[in-house]
């Protein structure tokens, strides 16, 4: 069962790229963001832009960025 946070996909989109992610297709069902410096790459189901991203999914964003600075 999800639990859906307040943040739509979009807004977490754009704060990745705003760190320097580079966003990618996976293969057909993921989105891959990637950030070469600190070596970080982050996996999500696809998402459409208004969608709430799940609380897991920020959960692994916040321990990434935390763990890599």
């Amino acid at each position: 069962m999800r639990n859906p946070s307040h943040i739509p996909f979009a807004v977490l989109r754009s704060f990745l790229s705003g760190l320097g992610f580079t966003e990618r297709e996976g293969n057909g069902s993921s989105i891959i963001f990637e950030h070469e410096p600190s070596e970080t790459v982050l996996f999500f189901r696809i998402y459409q832009p208004r969608e709430k991203v799940d609380q897991t999914d920020l959960v692994v964003v916040r321990k990434f960025l935390d763990e890599k600075g």
